[in-house]
């Protein structure tokens, strides 16, 4: 059993490669709770073993499609209430029932780079289930400064890793790399990361954090460099709290500047992007936590220099309330 913020998620299978990558890589605890029912319940069996649910003959194929993960991967989505299915040819099969709080993955073969098997095919689809139970993804980096935590947000490639190393390399502390976790608590928003990994590119590193190079990484086929966020973090972080969003933009400039924008901007940006699905209940839900949360959130644009420490400087401002 793992508990990910009270959480309880029961993992079954005999995919003992599996199963132990994701022991490294998901951001939960192991322990031990006889008697607990599980909130939710993920099987792992080999596609030889045949348990994938098949698709349901009134399933309507929402979306197809082809993504790169080492190699090119073709996709199709079917959906039928609230069952889904994430087929993809000769590697796996994903069913996801959010009425019952159920997965099973049905696996082909893995990547030669570990974690993005995990990646795929058991973060993302676990990430649907704990929205459906009030933990809402956002496309974005997480860092924390002194309990307070601030979103990077922008198109992919505009430098929310960057941005949250930087903070980190000046006395902030990563949460979360690509993707985080909201959750509504009262009027305030807590944040979340679903695994231990931040990246950067390699090229970024020798740049900007030459550092890093000292600390233990994993390095993928195409040059991304995977750390334990505990690894470079001063510390943990624990409660943080939304108090800032800010969407980047590159920029050749030695410093950065900021200026508050509408919050309608920012939204576009916020949902994320691999393998996005429009299922009405859930992109509902979604909306209503974001709108709620951008009525309380000042938001920023950030032309995003290449000078850390005055980035940083910055966003500290920024937190205290100070003219950026």
């Amino acid at each position: 059993m793992y508990v990910w913020n009270s959480i309880k998620i029961y993992i079954e299978g005999r995919n003992t490669e599996f199963i132990s990558n994701i022991q490294k890589f998901f951001h939960a605890s192991h322990v031990e709770i006889p008697g607990e029912e599980p909130d939710i319940i993920f099987s792992i069996y080999d596609a030889g073993e045949k348990m994938l649910p098949a698709v349901n003959k009134e399933a309507r194929l929402i979306k197809s499609c082809t993504i790169l993960v080492e190699n090119e991967l073709n996709l199709k989505i079917y959906e039928h209430e609230e069952e889904f299915w994430y087929l993809y040819q000769d590697t796996a099969g994903i069913w996801i029932d959010c009425k019952s709080n159920k997965i099973v993955l049905s696996l082909s073969k893995l990547f030669s780079f570990p974690y993005y098997s995990i990646l795929l095919f058991f973060l993302y689809p676990l990430g649907m289930l704990l929205e459906n139970l009030g933990y809402f993804r956002v496309h974005a980096s997480c860092i924390d400064i002194g309990d307070r935590a601030v979103l990077f947000t922008g198109r992919s490639g505009s430098g929310k890793s960057t941005a949250a190393f930087a903070a980190a390399a000046s006395g902030g502390n990563i949460i979360s790399d690509d993707i985080t976790f909201l959750e509504k608590t009262g009027n305030s928003y807590k944040v979340h990361t679903i695994t231990n990994l931040v990246k950067l590119h390699s090229d970024t590193i020798n740049r900007f954090f030459p550092k890093l190079l000292g600390h233990r990484f994993l390095k993928s086929n195409e040059g991304e460099m995977y750390f334990e966020a505990k690894d470079i973090n001063d510390k943990e972080p624990e409660n943080s709290i939304l108090d800032a969003i800010i969407t980047l933009e590159k920029t050749n400039k030695k410093n950065s500047s900021f200026k508050k924008i509408h919050p309608s901007k920012v939204i576009p940006h916020l949902f994320p992007s691999s393998i996005p699905i429009n299922n009405n209940k859930f992109t509902h839900r979604k909306f209503i936590l974001l709108s709620n949360l951008l009525n309380d959130i000042q938001c920023y644009n950030a032309c995003f220099g290449t000078d850390m420490s005055d980035f940083y400087k910055k966003i500290t401002n920024s937190l205290n309330k100070e003219t950026l």
